[in-house]
């Protein structure tokens, strides 16, 4: 056991190490995109877009390397809640979570869409659809003009 959860600490350090990386280069080019706006020319966004896209795949190929222990398998799970703030949580998730408390604990637990959302999305799908079915009979009664 002492073998599989050092294995596991080396594997979550290294993709803690990529995912600061790729961290990184999102937060300097949103540096420039908001500070050097006049200077920023299409071609190197789409260059970082382009980089930023290889990021992305080396992590998820990292990820599905079959020496690797599954991720998936892991649960996490609060072994305290506390409705004063954390000063170290906060540093770790750079203030986007300043306490473990009762309220945010299910929305970090939920394995469902919130209902909201849920219905959100369904009626974007919906509208998606009948979008689709105009398109193609547009497309046929053209063909069948023709």
């Amino acid at each position: 056991m002492q073998r599989e959860d050092k294995q596991l600490e080396l594997v979550l350090e290294n993709f803690q190490s990529k995912l600061n990386e790729f961290k990184a280069q999102i937060y300097a080019l949103i540096f420039k995109l908001e500070h050097e706006r006049d200077n920023v020319n299409w071609t190197t966004v789409l260059d970082t877009f382009a980089v930023f896209s290889t990021q992305y795949t080396a992590i998820m190929k990292y990820l599905s390397y079959e020496k690797l222990p599954q991720l998936r398998n892991y649960s996490v799970l609060p072994l305290m809640l506390n409705p004063e703030r954390d000063e170290d949580l906060a540093r770790i998730t750079e203030n986007r979570v300043p306490a473990l408390s009762h309220d945010i604990v299910p929305d970090f637990l939920r394995t469902k869409t919130e209902p909201e959302v849920e219905h959100k999305l369904m009626q974007l799908n919906t509208r998606q659809v009948v979008y689709n079915l105009k398109q193609h009979k547009n497309s046929w009664q053209r063909s069948q003009g023709s």
